[in-house]
Protein backbone atom coordinates (compact mmCIF):
# COMPACT_ATOMS: atom_id res chain seq x y z
CA UNK A 1 0.00 0.00 0.00
CA UNK A 2 1.17 3.75 -0.80
CA UNK A 3 3.20 5.34 2.03
CA UNK A 4 1.61 8.55 2.53
CA UNK A 5 4.18 9.88 5.41
CA UNK A 6 6.83 9.04 2.51
CA UNK A 7 5.31 11.29 -0.13
CA UNK A 8 4.56 13.92 2.21
CA UNK A 9 8.28 13.72 3.26
CA UNK A 10 8.59 13.57 -0.25
CA UNK A 11 6.82 17.01 -0.48
CA UNK A 12 8.86 18.55 2.00
CA UNK A 13 12.03 17.63 0.41
CA UNK A 14 11.19 19.03 -2.71
CA UNK A 15 9.80 22.83 -1.51
CA UNK A 16 12.52 22.70 0.74
CA UNK A 17 15.22 21.40 -1.84
CA UNK A 18 14.03 24.50 -4.02
CA UNK A 19 14.21 27.02 -1.42
CA UNK A 20 17.77 26.46 -1.04
CA UNK A 21 18.26 26.22 -5.01
CA UNK A 22 17.34 29.99 -4.99
CA UNK A 23 19.80 30.83 -1.18
CA UNK A 24 22.13 29.35 -3.16
CA UNK A 25 21.68 31.37 -6.40
CA UNK A 26 21.33 34.34 -4.38
CA UNK A 27 23.85 34.39 -2.43
CA UNK A 28 26.32 32.18 -4.50
CA UNK A 29 26.27 29.83 -1.63
CA UNK A 30 28.28 26.39 -2.02
CA UNK A 31 26.62 25.40 1.37
CA UNK A 32 23.18 26.27 0.52
CA UNK A 33 24.22 24.32 -3.12
CA UNK A 34 24.95 21.32 -0.86
CA UNK A 35 22.32 21.12 1.11
CA UNK A 36 20.00 21.27 -1.87
CA UNK A 37 21.16 18.23 -3.01
CA UNK A 38 21.02 16.37 0.36
CA UNK A 39 17.44 17.30 0.73
CA UNK A 40 17.16 16.09 -2.81
CA UNK A 41 19.01 12.69 -2.25
CA UNK A 42 16.26 12.52 1.29
CA UNK A 43 13.21 13.61 -1.59
CA UNK A 44 13.75 10.68 -3.69
CA UNK A 45 14.36 8.21 -1.12
CA UNK A 46 11.31 9.11 0.34
CA UNK A 47 9.30 8.67 -2.81
CA UNK A 48 11.13 5.37 -3.99
CA UNK A 49 8.92 3.13 -2.08
CA UNK A 50 5.86 4.81 -3.74
CA UNK A 51 7.30 4.69 -7.01
CA UNK A 52 7.72 1.46 -6.71
CA UNK A 53 4.59 0.03 -5.28
CA UNK A 54 2.98 2.31 -8.42
CA UNK A 55 4.86 0.52 -11.23
CA UNK A 56 4.67 -2.66 -9.06
CA UNK A 57 0.97 -2.40 -10.43
CA UNK A 58 2.51 -3.10 -14.04
CA UNK A 59 4.40 -6.20 -13.16
CA UNK A 60 7.78 -3.47 -12.51
CA UNK A 61 9.96 -2.37 -9.85
CA UNK A 62 13.14 0.07 -8.96
CA UNK A 63 14.23 -2.18 -6.00
CA UNK A 64 13.51 0.81 -3.59
CA UNK A 65 15.89 -0.94 -0.41
CA UNK A 66 18.71 -0.04 -2.95
CA UNK A 67 17.51 3.48 -3.93
CA UNK A 68 16.98 4.30 -0.23
CA UNK A 69 20.43 2.97 0.95
CA UNK A 70 22.51 4.80 -1.90
CA UNK A 71 20.15 8.52 -1.17
CA UNK A 72 21.08 8.25 2.67
CA UNK A 73 24.96 7.72 1.19
CA UNK A 74 24.55 10.70 -1.16
CA UNK A 75 22.45 12.81 1.34
CA UNK A 76 24.49 12.70 4.34
CA UNK A 77 27.69 13.33 2.10
CA UNK A 78 26.56 16.54 0.66
CA UNK A 79 25.11 17.74 4.65
CA UNK A 80 28.83 17.02 5.67
CA UNK A 81 30.07 18.76 2.66
CA UNK A 82 27.67 21.63 3.35
CA UNK A 83 29.13 21.40 6.95
CA UNK A 84 32.51 22.04 6.26
CA UNK A 85 31.87 24.85 3.95
CA UNK A 86 30.29 26.52 7.11
CA UNK A 87 32.66 25.36 9.15
CA UNK A 88 35.19 27.50 7.02
CA UNK A 89 33.59 30.53 6.62
CA UNK A 90 33.49 30.74 10.30
CA UNK A 91 37.19 30.74 10.54
CA UNK A 92 39.31 34.29 10.24
CA UNK A 93 40.30 34.36 6.48
CA UNK A 94 43.95 34.01 7.00
CA UNK A 95 43.32 30.45 9.09
CA UNK A 96 40.53 29.02 6.28
CA UNK A 97 41.48 25.46 4.86
CA UNK A 98 41.22 25.01 1.13
CA UNK A 99 37.67 25.32 -0.52
CA UNK A 100 38.42 22.40 -2.10
CA UNK A 101 38.68 20.23 0.94
CA UNK A 102 35.49 20.92 1.70
CA UNK A 103 34.79 18.14 -0.64
CA UNK A 104 36.67 15.58 1.20
CA UNK A 105 33.18 14.06 2.19
CA UNK A 106 31.90 12.55 -0.88
CA UNK A 107 34.67 10.15 -0.80
CA UNK A 108 32.29 8.37 1.27
CA UNK A 109 30.22 7.86 -1.53
CA UNK A 110 32.86 6.21 -3.68
CA UNK A 111 33.96 4.17 -1.01
CA UNK A 112 30.78 3.17 0.50
CA UNK A 113 30.86 -0.06 -2.18
CA UNK A 114 33.63 -1.51 -0.60
CA UNK A 115 31.59 -2.16 2.79
CA UNK A 116 28.17 -2.74 0.87
CA UNK A 117 27.80 -6.38 0.57
CA UNK A 118 28.76 -6.10 4.01
CA UNK A 119 25.03 -5.88 5.82
CA UNK A 120 26.29 -4.92 9.83
CA UNK A 121 29.46 -2.73 8.83
CA UNK A 122 27.15 -0.75 6.44
CA UNK A 123 23.97 0.01 8.68
CA UNK A 124 26.96 0.88 11.12
CA UNK A 125 29.05 3.44 8.94
CA UNK A 126 25.82 5.08 7.85
CA UNK A 127 25.11 5.35 11.28
CA UNK A 128 27.93 6.51 12.42
CA UNK A 129 27.90 9.61 9.33
CA UNK A 130 25.00 10.62 10.35
CA UNK A 131 25.62 10.83 13.84
CA UNK A 132 28.78 12.66 13.36
CA UNK A 133 27.16 15.29 11.05
CA UNK A 134 24.43 15.59 13.50
CA UNK A 135 27.03 16.61 16.27
CA UNK A 136 29.10 18.78 14.13
CA UNK A 137 25.70 20.57 12.99
CA UNK A 138 25.08 20.73 16.85
CA UNK A 139 28.34 22.33 17.94
CA UNK A 140 28.11 24.61 15.05
CA UNK A 141 25.04 26.41 15.15
CA UNK A 142 25.03 25.95 19.30
CA UNK A 143 27.90 27.88 19.15
CA UNK A 144 26.79 30.69 16.84
CA UNK A 145 23.73 30.72 18.61
CA UNK A 146 24.80 31.27 21.48
CA UNK A 147 26.97 34.78 19.80
CA UNK A 148 23.78 35.33 17.80
CA UNK A 149 19.86 34.26 18.50
CA UNK A 150 19.18 34.32 14.83
CA UNK A 151 20.54 31.20 14.09
CA UNK A 152 18.51 29.59 16.89
CA UNK A 153 15.60 27.96 14.51
CA UNK A 154 18.74 26.17 12.32
CA UNK A 155 19.81 24.89 16.21
CA UNK A 156 16.48 23.69 17.17
CA UNK A 157 16.68 22.06 13.42
CA UNK A 158 19.11 20.34 14.23
CA UNK A 159 17.86 18.96 18.04
CA UNK A 160 14.30 17.73 15.81
CA UNK A 161 17.00 15.66 13.38
CA UNK A 162 18.74 14.39 16.57
CA UNK A 163 15.57 13.49 17.94
CA UNK A 164 14.98 11.95 14.17
CA UNK A 165 18.22 10.00 14.27
CA UNK A 166 17.04 8.46 17.99
CA UNK A 167 14.16 7.40 16.65
CA UNK A 168 15.39 5.40 13.96
CA UNK A 169 18.07 4.12 15.25
CA UNK A 170 17.70 3.22 19.31
CA UNK A 171 13.93 2.38 19.48
CA UNK A 172 12.65 -0.85 18.95
CA UNK A 173 9.59 -1.34 17.20
CA UNK A 174 9.17 1.70 15.40
CA UNK A 175 9.94 0.38 12.00
CA UNK A 176 7.51 -0.49 9.94
CA UNK A 177 4.19 0.18 11.30
CA UNK A 178 5.58 3.44 13.36
CA UNK A 179 7.78 4.81 10.69
CA UNK A 180 5.26 7.68 9.91
CA UNK A 181 6.14 9.36 13.93
CA UNK A 182 10.15 10.01 12.46
CA UNK A 183 9.06 10.99 9.01
CA UNK A 184 6.73 13.71 10.75
CA UNK A 185 9.46 14.97 12.79
CA UNK A 186 11.75 15.12 9.98
CA UNK A 187 9.25 16.99 8.28
CA UNK A 188 9.23 19.52 10.90
CA UNK A 189 12.81 19.48 11.03
CA UNK A 190 13.19 20.57 7.32
CA UNK A 191 10.74 23.56 7.54
CA UNK A 192 11.81 24.61 10.68
CA UNK A 193 15.63 24.62 8.56
CA UNK A 194 14.35 26.38 5.31
CA UNK A 195 12.55 29.01 7.52
CA UNK A 196 16.04 29.39 9.79
CA UNK A 197 18.09 29.88 6.75
CA UNK A 198 15.36 32.32 5.52
CA UNK A 199 15.35 34.40 8.21
CA UNK A 200 18.99 34.63 8.36
CA UNK A 201 19.60 35.63 4.74
CA UNK A 202 16.10 37.94 5.09
CA UNK A 203 12.68 37.51 3.69
CA UNK A 204 13.08 39.43 1.39
CA UNK A 205 17.02 39.00 -0.38
CA UNK A 206 15.78 41.16 -3.47
CA UNK A 207 16.37 44.23 -1.57
CA UNK A 208 20.03 43.56 -0.97
CA UNK A 209 22.70 42.83 -3.66
CA UNK A 210 24.30 38.91 -3.43
CA UNK A 211 27.43 40.04 -1.76
CA UNK A 212 25.68 41.99 0.92
CA UNK A 213 23.37 38.59 1.55
CA UNK A 214 26.21 36.27 1.60
CA UNK A 215 28.62 38.72 3.88
CA UNK A 216 25.53 38.85 6.42
CA UNK A 217 25.23 34.95 6.21
CA UNK A 218 29.03 34.00 6.75
CA UNK A 219 30.13 36.21 9.44
CA UNK A 220 30.48 34.19 12.12
CA UNK A 221 30.42 35.49 15.63
CA UNK A 222 33.41 33.96 17.13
Amino acid sequence: MPDWSGFLLFLISVYACIEFVIMARQLGSLMHTAFAVSLLAVALAAVSPNLDYWLSLANLTIYPEIVIEWMRVVAVSFMLCGLAVLIRNAKPVFARFPLSFTALPLLIVLTYPLARNTLVLKEWLIGIYEGGGLLIALMMYGALSANAKKYLPILGAAGLFLLVFVLYWFIPGLHPQFAWVWKLVMDAGIIVLVYGNKEITGKHELRKTSEEAKAEYISAPF
